[in-house]
């Protein structure tokens, strides 16, 4: 029951930032802010559920993603968010960490993930931007909108995944 309300918690973030977001964010911000709210929750699943859990989440709505919103390539939001989410279960000792150590975490898997992301399209030769103007003008003002939706996120979706990880583990030992 419990992980079938991730998965439907994280398909309301995925129609918001569509749907939503767009008519909440300023008009003259909409073309720098890219809101990631399904990726805030794939990698707060990597904290506080597991890495695989995170990695399966990502590919699949990094792939909704790519399909819905961002048709150069198929694949690349699929592998970047994965990537993303199994890396965020990779840190050690992520159970007994504070607010502030989810939100640098987070932050460090936003960059990471925009920076794949900004890598694969460059290697296709669909991006011409330089490193420098995205992080000026789209990476840093969608970053601090991220991390302010991932502190409003942060005590709803780390109660709900704990009680998840901690029903996992019982399964799993059981």
């Amino acid at each position: 029951m419990k992980r079938s309300m991730i998965w439907w918690i994280m398909l309301m973030l995925f129609l918001l930032e569509g749907s939503l977001l767009p008519w909440v964010i300023p008009g003259g911000l909409q073309s720098q802010i890219a809101p990631h709210l399904v990726l805030i929750a794939v990698i707060f699943c990597g904290f506080f559920v597991g890495r695989h859990y995170a990695m399966a989440a990502g590919l699949l709505f990094g792939f909704m993603h790519d399909i819905l919103y961002y048709g150069y390539m198929l694949g690349i939001y699929a592998f970047a968010a994965g990537l993303t989410g199994y890396g965020a279960g990779l840190f050690p000792n992520r159970h007994h960490w504070n607010v502030m150590h989810v939100l640098a975490a987070t932050a460090g898997g936003l960059i990471f993930f925009d920076a794949v992301v900004y890598l694969l399209y460059t290697f296709f030769v669909i991006n011409e931007e330089s490193w420098t103007w995205l992080l000026l003008h789209r990476f840093l003002p969608s970053l601090a909108f991220n991390l302010l939706m991932a502190l409003l996120l942060y005590v709803p979706i780390r109660t709900l995944l704990e009680r998840v990880g901690s029903t996992s583990k019982q399964e799993d030992n059981g």
